[in-house]
This record gives structure tokens, C-alpha cells and sequence, in this order.
């Protein structure tokens, strides 16, 4: 990962957290000297519902075959190793989402948010993937095998994260308090699904499908948000986090129809994909 990828995100968070800590109109100016409403007391627990934006800066490496692709008759017809400009994409989605968080000091707290319903991620194809075939092989008169191009979703996999994050907020006793944070998550994948038809289709037994599992995996989060109180319960919560979040694909069992010269089988498949979403969230909050 090179120097320029590593700055992007913390200059992307120094512009949300800029934005989200100056408001825009004069009304809002006023509110940063403004007592809060309900000013921040050590032991303090508080829960923000909320809907997040999840939008991935994706990357990948290529898809690499374990070994040969064959074809009865013809032999060989991808050749193990990586596919040259393959690589797969994380789609962007929305999701309701509830933090609970507790006031270790009047700046300090832990938070935790949980996804509902849990993160769904979209594999969809891209480079040579949605713009080729993976396999083709053409006999005059006789028939035209034909694996991809994988140019749409490629599997569906259900997330769900687990994380803890610590907090500062700077201005606890007024009515506009921004905010930091940083912490970890534990990402649990399940329910990983094929869904694009060239990798599992198979003439003679429809039913059977290929394998997908995708690593469960650590990542690390920055944060930066505001609260502005509402009521003497109730506030607004406006925050961008990035996670550096990545993954291991791999899929075992691919096999496709293969026509007239017989079942085209090729070998397990593996691709890492890094994530690394900036997640957006909008959220009412209450203390407790």
C-alpha cells in the first residue's frame, strides 16, 4: 500500500470532521457558545438510532486459479495462476444501525455499534472479469464454451461486525459537541453465496454449486462526528468512519457446462479483497 493510499483517508476525515464541527448558517454559529441542554456527566449512558452509508474504497488483488482449467478432449484452457487484470469490487449499501455508548468522563467514552440488519457486501466483477470471458473455446459447428465475463454481482455475503471505539468530545458542556474516535472490529461473514451463474451452472446436475468462504477478519477505525443537543434528552448526530477492513475469497468447486466436449472443471479459485469503506451515518440520539 503505497504512502498516497495511506494519507487519502486521513485527509478525507480531517475534511468530514472540518465540516461536520463548523454549521453553515448564523443561526448554528450561535449554537457552538450555547450551553447544552444536557451537559455531559461522567457514568452517562446514551444510544444513537441511526442509517448509515456504507461506501467502499475497494481494491484487490487479481483472482488466482490453484491450477490448470481443462476440458475433456482439449486440454487445458486457463492456466493456473492469476488471471491478468481480474479483480473483484465491493459494492456500496445502506444499513439501520444502533450505537450504544457510556461516559467514562465528560470527554471520554466507549461506543459499540451494531448493524440492523447485518451488512450485506455485493462481490461484483471488474478489470478483465466484466469485460472478457474468463474461459472461451470455440469448435466450428460444434459448440462455444464460455465462462463469464463475470461483469455483475459475483457473490452475496452477509457481515455482521463487531467493535469497540474510544471517544473524545471536546465541548461537553455545550450545545454542539464534535467529536474523535478511533478503535477496532472483529468482521463475522456468513451465509457467502454465489450468485452470478457462469461459475456453478452444470448441465448434468443443476443443483450443484460451487463453495465460497470469506474470512472472518480484524480492522481498525477512525471516526469523526458532532452531536447537537435537541431537547435535554434528545440530539442530532452527524459522523464518517473509515475501517481498514480486508478479506480473503476463495472458492472451491467451480464447474460449468461445457457442451459438446464435456464439463469444463476448473480448480479451487482465491482473491483478497480490501474493503476499507468510509461509512456515513445520520443518527437521533438519546441520553439516558
Amino acid at each position: 500500500m503505497t504512502s498516497n493510499h495511506t494519507a487519502a483517508p486521513l485527509f478525507r476525515l480531517a475534511g468530514c470532521a472540518l465540516f461536520l464541527a463548523l454549521p453553515l448558517t448564523a443561526q448554528a454559529q450561535g449554537w457552538l457558545t450555547e450551553p447544552a441542554l444536557n451537559p455531559l456527566e461522567k457514568g452517562g449512558v446514551y444510544a444513537k438510532f441511526g442509517v448509515s452509508r456504507f461506501d467502499p474504497d475497494s481494491s484487490s488483488g487479481p483472482l488466482t486459479f490453484d491450477a490448470d482449467t481443462r476440458v475433456p478432449i482439449l486440454g487445458t484452457v486457463l492456466p493456473a495462476g492469476p488471471v491478468k487484470g481480474s479483480g473483484i469490487a465491493v459494492a456500496p449499501d445502506e444499513i439501520a444501525t444502533v450505537t450504544l455508548g457510556y461516559l467514562l468522563t465528560r470527554h471520554w467514552a466507549i461506543e459499540t455499534a451494531l448493524g440492523l440488519p447485518t451488512l450485506k457486501f455485493d462481490n461484483v466483477g471488474k478489470g478483465s472479469l466484466e469485460e472478457e470471458p474468463l474461459v472461451r473455446v470455440r469448435i466450428p459447428r460444434l459448440s462455444n464454451v464460455q465462462v463469464g465475463p463475470l461483469d455483475g454481482k459475483i457473490a452475496d455475503v452477509t457481515a455482521a461486525p463487531l467493535n469497540a471505539k474510544l471517544i473524545y468530545r471536546f465541548l461537553p458542556d455545550r450545545r454542539v459537541r464534535p467529536y474523535l474516535g478511533a478503535g477496532a472490529t472483529y468482521t463475522i461473514t456468513y451465509n457467502e453465496r454465489l450468485v452470478d451463474p457462469s461459475l456453478w451452472t452444470r448441465r448434468t446436475d443443476p443443483g450443484t454449486a460451487p463453495d465460497l468462504d470469506v474470512s472472518d477478519e480484524w480492522g481498525s477505525i477512525l471516526q469523526a462526528g458532532v452531536d447537537i443537543d435537541l431537547t435535554k434528552k434528545w440530539f442530532l448526530s452527524l459522523d464518517v468512519m473509515r475501517v481498514d477492513l480486508d478479506f480473503d475469497n476463495r472458492i472451491t468447486n467451480v464447474v460449468t457446462d461445457g457442451g459438446v466436449v464435456g464439463e469444463v472443471q476448473a480448480s479451487d479459485a482465491r482473491v483478497k479483497v480490501e474493503a476499507d469503506p468510509y461509512i456515513y451515518t445520520l443518527s437521533l440520539g438519546r441520553i439516558f
